[in-house]
């Protein structure tokens, strides 16, 4: 009965020391420390939000010291764990709802990574639709931040789906979001955003872009459309709804 109070302090104790290992580099000390936390955590795991979250920092340690060393389907399982060990009615909980955002955009760089594309495609949506139910009881600058994460992720899944001019337009959005928003510490997204945008391009035969890409020019739309032969829209003002029509009527949205 009064075990898993007891055993709050061991494991609390032990993860702090496996956040420790993880800021020295030592990989094998967190993973055997998790291995020990793990061993700490009540079975089966009580309904009390306290042990909720400690099981859910457990397992998003697991993903990131998987993801860290290259275990990408290891990663994906120790996310899911962490999505499982949040309460169940999630409906109104602002800081479950943040918690299962987070870990959703982070498991998605395992998912591509893996190839799974359809998963990936999913989850996003359901990201898009929780930061929509955040928004106004999160700051705004913290909710961009992870929409112009989520806009990338999109975006690589989409060149995963052969949908290129769907995936074009989810990666300038990202970059749009991150430039607008102006923080130093988004360099590294922007960098991994472009960098997988340029991957698509050369893998759909447009090495130009790509490179001008790299070299700091976004590539432009008309650019697209004349590789395409569906410039005529754009220049006519047709909507984008129309356009996304237009190209996959034309093969552009299959490179």
């Amino acid at each position: 009965m009064h075990a898993a109070p007891l055993r709050g302090p061991s494991f609390d104790a032990l993860m702090t020391k496996a956040g420790e290992a993880f800021r020295i580099g030592d990989d094998a000390a967190v993973m055997n420390t998790l291995l020990e936390a793990g061993a700490a955590l009540p079975k089966p795991l009580p309904e009390e939000t306290a042990w909720r979250v400690r099981a859910m920092n457990l397992h998003r340690a697991e993903a990131g010291l998987a993801q860290k060393q290259g275990r990408h389907a290891d990663a994906v399982t120790a996310f899911e764990a962490a999505i499982a060990a949040l309460p169940t009615d999630q409906s109104g909980d602002r800081d479950a709802l943040a918690a299962r955002l987070q870990l959703l955009v982070r498991m998605a760089r395992s998912r591509l990574s893996l190839g799974q594309a359809a998963e990936t495609e999913a989850e996003m949506a359901q990201c898009e639709a929780i930061i929509e139910t955040l928004a106004g009881s999160i700051p705004s600058g913290a909710l961009d931040t992870v929409r112009a994460a989520v806009l990338g992720h999109s975006g690589a899944t989409q060149a995963i789906l052969g949908k290129l001019s769907v995936a074009e337009e989810k990666f300038l959005e990202s970059v749009a979001l991150i430039d607008k928003l102006s923080s130093p510490d988004l360099a590294s997204l922007k960098q991994q955003v472009i960098g997988t945008w340029a991957g698509a391009l050369r893998r759909a035969g447009r090495t130009a872009d790509a490179d001008a890409l790299l070299s700091g020019l976004l590539p432009s739309r008309h650019a697209h459309d004349a590789a395409c032969g569906c410039g005529n829209d754009h220049a006519h003002g047709h909507h984008h709804e129309h356009d996304h029509k237009h190209h996959e009527g034309c093969g552009c949205g299959s490179h």
